[in-house]
């Protein structure tokens, strides 16, 4: 960078504003002096002094790039943070919230449906482009859009006879589901262009199935954090499946790890999933049905602190689910078997213990919420109590003790069982919405990765870190394909590359995924008895406090930090041993599956016989299935 002297302009990094324009004050012995000159930043304090104490925060200011705002981020006049971020600010303000980067789309989060040019109508643009419209450029008259990415992707699949793969990423909150369903819309479209009418309609079809099915997953899927108020809690893989023809014809969902620990409580300023709310307030229909009572009787729905939420709130929105999931092909009898589970589980997580000299008991007053589950699930009440209260401990010989729980382990036996009920039920929908949608099928298909956001919360706990994870891996694929490959090619054809710097986050991943990662730590802790939560952070601590992406926050003795790509997440440790071995005693399964209802029933899988477990072998773990996924 070229000496500043002052009387410059310059971009500068604002503590709270991120890159300004600005001007050079003084150059003094503590960093550079700038002035606030950004009249664009309406947000920003005009006239405002600020101290800039690293040289790298100061950027000289260019006029040509000062209003640089093309379609394609590759295009800017000057190539640098400041000017990428200040062409996606103007861009956004002027309503046009698509930017090309080559062929990947930037989509920021309108929070509208109601900019015209992004309305559905204008479609037919794109449509009419055919091949003229592909990843080396775009025709005048276009805007970039999500819709072109689509349409790049299905004639990529036409041409090359091969599948392909849409990766939507990015924070929780950013719009990832609504592009989502965009990206659909527009394949079963362009796909039902060349034919027959009948075809056309078939595929129209398609998507009114997947429209349908979208309600139900985000009912029971999602919830509100404090970002999003609609916010996904699992991850899906949608293949979305052609026939010769390369029409439409269906489509299959396969979900990946809900959110569990979210079925028992939610953390301040959240919400458990929606489902919940929308049962408790159908008291016109369902939960007058089922015999519940008023929703501020029940502990989990209030745990969070806040109840009411902008979507997924009212009987209105249950009575729509209903009818969706009348469309998905549900008959009666099955749509009141799946709210007896979401109705069983929030009553069953009113029941509380009393310590006893022994062991413990259920508090008579909470009496009334066992029976009340017992009755839901159609199962013995007798032998829930009697799990609920006892563990059988395995001894030499195949021989077994009795020992009777105290009110910690009893209480962890009734989380267990409301979270694999629920997750049990949430698998059930998704099979049900892929009987509807999915076809066999020997043609190409369309995969869309709608993943978990990056997420960085004022408590962050396991869940956090397994999603962080996921998007790390994700930022891996994006390095090596973007920047990796594109240099080592720039090399064999003799261009110097060697000041081309990008963030390569290849020890994170290590750090937490390689031998002796955090990871691996974690399932040791859960694979030898005694492992503890301290226990693990020690392990952790012991092995990684000199990496560079690590840091033990020195605040808190139950916290570690990860310098992930995105940004510093503090981790709370709390509970993971627990979260991360995910068990259910194989006699509550067994309790489960001989309900009387068939779909209450199919909920939690049969018990492994003991004939058929590995000796030695190590226990499924979520990290663990989260590290291989």
């Amino acid at each position: 960078m070229n000496a500043l002297k002052a009387g410059d302009h310059v971009f500068f990094r604002h503590p709270e504003h991120s890159w300004l324009c600005g001007v050079v004050e003084s150059i003094v012995k503590g960093g550079i002096v700038c002035v606030t000159k950004d009249s664009l930043r309406r947000e920003a304090t005009q006239n405002e002094i600020i101290t800039i104490k690293n040289p790298e925060d100061v950027e000289p200011l260019y006029g040509e790039s000062l209003n640089d705002t093309p379609d394609d981020l590759l295009d800017l006049t000057v190539l640098h943070e400041t000017t990428l971020l200040r062409c996606l600010y103007m861009r956004y303000m002027n309503d046009v919230v698509y930017t090309n980067i080559g062929a990947i789309v930037v989509a920021l989060n309108p929070f509208t449906f109601a900019i015209p040019w992004y309305k559905d109508s204008e479609m037919q643009k794109y449509l009419n482009a055919g091949r003229s419209l592909s990843v080396s450029g775009m025709p005048s008259n276009l805007l970039p859009h999500t819709w072109a990415q689509a349409h790049v992707t299905y004639y990529e699949m036409v041409d090359s006879q091969e599948n392909q793969c849409i990766i939507v990423s990015g924070e929780s909150g950013a719009g990832k589901t609504e592009a989502t369903k965009i990206v659909l819309n527009y394949l079963g479209v362009v796909s039902s262009l060349n034919g027959s009418k009948l075809e056309q309609e078939a595929a129209r079809g398609v998507g009114e199935k997947l429209v349908a099915c979208s309600p139900i997953l985000e009912c029971f899927g999602n919830a509100k954090t404090v970002k999003n108020d609609n916010s996904s809690r699992f991850g899906k893989f949608m293949k979305v499946k052609f026939n010769a023809k390369h029409v439409v014809v269906g489509a299959e969902n396969i979900k990946y790890l809900l959110e569990k620990s979210r079925v028992v409580s939610a953390a301040q300023g959240e919400r458990v999933f929606h489902s919940f709310y929308l049962l408790a307030r159908a008291q016109g229909s369902m939960a007058r049905v089922l015999g519940l009572e008023h929703e501020k009787q029940y502990t989990s729905l209030s745990s969070g602190g806040t109840m009411n939420n902008s979507e997924y709130n009212s009987e209105k929105d249950f009575n729509d689910v209903c009818r969706a999931m009348s469309i998905v092909g549900m008959t009666d009898v099955e749509l009141i078997s799946v709210w007896r589970v979401t109705a069983a589980v929030m009553t069953l997580l009113n029941v509380r213990f009393l310590p006893e000299e022994d062991g413990c008991s259920i508090d008579p007053k909470t009496m009334k919420y066992t029976k009340k589950a017992v009755q839901l699930l159609d199962v013995c009440e007798d032998d829930l109590v009697h799990e609920l209260l006892t563990s059988t401990r395995a001894l030499p010989d195949n021989e077994f003790a009795l020992k009777k729980n105290d009110v910690v382990a009893a209480v962890d036996i009734r989380d267990a069982m409301c979270k694999h009920l629920y997750d049990g039920v949430f698998g059930w929908i998704v099979d049900r919405c892929n009987d509807l949608c999915n076809v066999e099928n020997d043609g190409n298909w369309i995969g869309l990765l709608d993943i978990f956001g990056f997420e960085n919360f004022n408590k962050n706990s396991f869940e956090q870190l397994c999603i962080n994870m996921t998007n790390e891996q994700l930022q891996y694929h994006y390095n090596l394909h973007i920047f990796k490959r594109d240099m080592d090619e720039c090399r064999m054809e003799g261009v110097d590359v060697t000041d081309i710097k990008f963030t390569d986050n290849t020890g994170c991943l290590k750090l937490l995924t390689a031998q002796g990662g955090i990871f691996p730590l974690l399932d040791e802790c859960c694979w030898f008895g005694g492992g503890t939560d301290l226990g693990f952070l020690e392990k952790v601590v012991h092995t990684h406090e000199s990496n560079s992406f690590f840091k033990k926050e020195r605040v808190s003795g139950e916290t570690f930090c990860v310098r992930h790509y995105a940004a510093d997440v503090t981790y709370n440790v709390f509970g993971w041993v627990e979260k991360n071995r995910d068990t259910l005693k194989d006699s509550i399964k067994s309790i489960v599956r001989a309900s009387g209802d068939r779909v209450i029933a199919s909920c939690l899988p049969a018990p492994i016989p003991l004939s058929e477990r590995k000796k030695g072998g190590k226990a499924f773990t979520v990290g663990g299935f989260f590290v291989i996924s």
